[in-house]
């Protein structure tokens, strides 16, 4: 799966190809993103998304658990084959909330970056203002490249969602909320939570969110859950996700969609065509974030996208190069 992106003037002229890689370490996931730079053309050579699962029981015991660092490991093996395999020369390993919080978390991330042999490799730990602005930024150039509208970006993550307002492509605003799918989930199991008192409990972590504007402004979607929400609502089967860029999710959609989560048994979920089987244990979790923030910010519809982090950090990392 190959795909070209046009980025006028948001990263520099390339006379000759070069190979770049972004991996994301998640709370949840561990994405790889591979591409090629030649002239002002972005080649997307790989996209690939694999769960680790770093954050389970992370959350609750306070460390990152054996059997999920023996599971993020063989990932990463496997990524930097892929790495080795299509020359790529320079890669950039960011981790985010799991690292942030976990007592093991910089141990960890050290002995993930250890197993990339690249030409250059850099390593980032992110603050949550780091993730919040460059989620906005992977998330808006391939949509809002030309224009200065205003935009919401939601990027619910295992451990965090982050919340960013801007215009265009510049950030003004930004909101990290310590309350992800994996959590939120965990805790669900913990204290055998009510649908009614999860939602209670999301909105009073959101409460204190304010719009820096009023509607109406461009939102966003990014990650996991509104991706395979899109393939639930649209009928896209999980190993074609990409296919739910740019489908639009109305409140009514997910309202509708989260109810019917919350009430499908694991198994279930588990064999739809639209959910990945490692994702459907916390997916009524991020359904439940996703719709409170379009109840409390009163957002009718939002935009999914299948871009977002990764894509942030490799315009970044191209441009400080």
């Amino acid at each position: 799966m190959k795909w070209c992106l046009k980025m006028n003037g948001a990263v520099p002229f390339s006379s000759a190809p070069e190979r770049f890689a972004i991996v994301d370490a998640g709370t949840n996931t561990f994405l790889l993103l591979i591409a090629e730079l030649f002239d002002k053309t972005l080649t997307i050579i790989e996209d690939a998304h694999r769960i680790a699962r770093l954050g389970s029981r992370a959350l609750a015991s306070g460390s990152i658990g054996q059997e999920a660092i023996e599971r993020v490991l063989q990932i990463a093996l496997h990524y930097n084959k892929s790495c080795q395999q299509s020359d790529v020369s320079t890669l950039l390993l960011a981790g985010t909330a799991v690292f942030r919080t976990a007592q093991n978390g910089a141990e960890v991330f050290s002995r993930i970056a250890k197993i990339f042999q690249l030409s250059r490799v850099y390593t980032r730990i992110l603050s949550p203002q780091e993730e919040a602005q460059l989620s906005y930024l992977g998330s808006t150039f391939p949509i809002l490249q030309r224009s200065s509208a205003a935009a919401l970006v939601i990027d619910i993550g295992g451990g965090s969602t982050e919340l960013t307002w801007g215009h265009g492509l510049q950030p003004h605003l930004w909101s990290s909320t310590p309350i992800g799918a994996v959590k939120l989930w965990e805790m669900v199991q913990a204290q055998r939570l009510s649908l009614d008192e999860v939602l209670q409990h999301v909105s009073a972590q959101l409460a204190l969110v304010t719009p820096p504007f009023h509607s109406p402004y461009y939102a966003i979607a990014v990650a996991g859950t509104p991706v395979t929400l899109a393939g639930i609502a649209y009928g896209i089967p999980y190993t074609r996700w990409w296919e739910a860029h740019l489908r639009t999710l109305h409140r009514e959609q997910v309202q509708e969609l989260l109810r019917s989560l919350w009430n499908m048994p694991l198994e279930a979920r588990c064999s739809h065509p639209a959910i990945h089987p490692d994702r459907a244990e916390i997916l009524p979790a991020g359904a439940a974030i996703l719709w409170v923030i379009m109840e409390l910010l009163n957002i009718p519809a939002l935009t999914v996208s299948i871009y977002g982090l990764r894509y942030g950090l490799l315009l970044q990392l191209l441009q400080e190069l």
